[in-house]
């Protein structure tokens, strides 16, 4: 929805969310009474914030929980795009922020990942003073997207994104990862976007999952990825599927010897909610 209001301008923004019935906005898009206010402005907290001309205001969006809230429940939402590579366009964001003082205080985008899908891209934050935003980038199609996010508002002085952190390691694993586009929505023709994902690490390996939206019967989407990893050189070893759940494992060569193993699984959590699973070890031969 939000991507929605961000391709108008913002006086149309705000003119579609008053036509809504407000019990479908509040009941079905909105939970709860939250209240928006798009703006063709930059916000006052980012005012200082000189972003190169490759990067085109889009408009901010200000939420809270309720029409009354204070400033510190209201969070904001300022984006930019540009018709420069992703990467091109998340680098000269950065060096935007980094020339007013802003630090990078945990780089998240940069850790190793399987499931992908457009706008999916992890969230890093970056601190000043105390205060702290997150900083997504993500494309659809030609163009990309830089979105910052802020609480208004905000107190200064401790912030629990902005305690110092030890760099990550990368997995020995990281470059041996499968890459898992996510099915097409039927209704859009577009990947379905993710709802949520995460992953971990363990002495024997990574693990990523992701959940999204679709119809699709679980065998299905299993045959969706067995089909990608056949792509990029994986042989099935073993495969297994039901009414509600299927799953394979896979295997690869690596160049500096041994084998890499995937263990795929996909599980239909009703209501066309599915998780899908991904584990990544290494085989020594």
């Amino acid at each position: 929805m939000v991507l929605v209001l961000a391709l108008v301008p913002a006086a149309v923004a705000q003119e579609l969310l008053a036509g809504i019935d407000r019990d479908v906005l509040h009941a079905l898009l909105l939970p709860g009474d939250q209240a928006l206010n798009v703006s063709s402005t930059v916000p006052e907290e980012l005012a200082d914030l000189r972003m190169p001309r490759e990067l085109t205001w889009v408009g901010s969006l200000e939420r809270s929980p309720d029409p009354a809230a204070t400033q510190a429940q209201t969070s904001v939402t300022a984006a930019w795009r540009s018709g420069l590579p992703l990467t091109e366009a998340e680098r000269l964001a950065a060096s935007a922020l980094e020339e007013q003082g802003w630090t990078l205080s945990m780089n998240m985008r940069s850790q190793p990942s399987v499931f992908v899908a457009p706008m999916s891209q992890a969230t890093d934050v970056w601190c000043r003073d105390g205060r702290q935003l997150s900083f997504t980038a993500g494309a659809l199609g030609a163009t990309s997207y830089v979105v910052l996010n802020f609480q208004k508002g905000a107190p200064t002085g401790f912030s629990p994104g902005c305690v110092p952190r030890p760099p990550m390691t990368q997995s020995a694993l990281a470059s041996d990862l499968p890459r898992l586009e996510l099915p097409l929505d039927p209704r859009t023709g577009a990947p379905a976007a993710m709802r949520g994902s995460s992953s971990g690490s363990s002495p024997t390996g990574l693990s990523f999952s992701t959940t999204f939206q679709h119809a699709a019967p679980a065998p299905d989407i299993a045959s969706h990825f067995a089909r990608q990893l056949e792509q990029q050189g994986w042989k099935q070893d073993a495969g297994w599927a039901g009414t509600d759940f299927a799953g394979s494992v896979w295997s690869r060569s690596r160049a500096s010897g041994g084998a890499v193993v995937v263990t795929l699984h996909v599980v239909d959590r009703g209501g066309n909610t599915v998780l899908a699973l991904v584990n990544v070890s290494a085989r020594t031969e």
